[in-house]
């Protein structure tokens, strides 16, 4: 397995891993109406675009490559929630890793190699959401050190607020 930033040419690829597992993820975790609207948004993301601004605001995507083939990636950067500076809080936006290659370490070394990412861009904490009834996504980041931070969306489905803290 090797980590590397993601390109342009990777666009459908980051596309099918996304979609394939936001799919398992989260099929029964939230109402219909929203898993299929989500879906299709998911299904036209232009992963060339997101690559482009994510690294234009300081951020990037970060591929899994199994036997040259995108296995999972990591998306992070500078924060996007009102209540916390850009300037000192990073986030992680997408972890997502192919179901069939779930639970074998590629989740826990995208999610460690973009943290090491916004902490060599002098960031000081990061967050990242989780949907409330995903336990099993919740438990991986308890594992990885994330807590709590008492952040939680209003409008269903719930996300809770998760940080780390980045300082040595």
């Amino acid at each position: 397995m090797e980590i590397v930033p993601a390109t342009p040419a990777e666009a459908v690829a980051l596309t099918d891993v996304h979609v394939s597992t936001w799919r398992q993820a989260y099929r029964d975790r939230a109402a219909e109406a929203w898993y299929h609207e989500r879906l299709a948004a998911h299904a036209v993301r232009d992963w060339s675009e997101v690559l482009r601004s994510e690294v234009a605001r300081g951020g990037g995507v970060l591929v899994a490559r199994c036997d040259g083939q995108v296995a999972g990636f990591c998306q992070y950067g500078p924060t996007d929630d009102p209540d916390h500076d850009p300037e000192q809080v990073g986030q992680i936006r997408r972890l997502y890793v192919r179901p069939e290659r779930q639970r074998s370490g590629i989740g826990g070394s995208l999610l460690g190699a973009s943290v090491d990412r916004l902490r060599e861009h002098g960031l000081d904490t990061a967050t990242l959401w989780a949907l409330e009834t995903d336990q099993r996504a919740r438990d991986f980041y308890e594992r990885h050190g994330w807590e709590l931070d008492h952040g939680r969306t209003t409008q269903p489905p719930i996300d809770l607020r998760y940080r780390l803290q980045l300082s040595r």
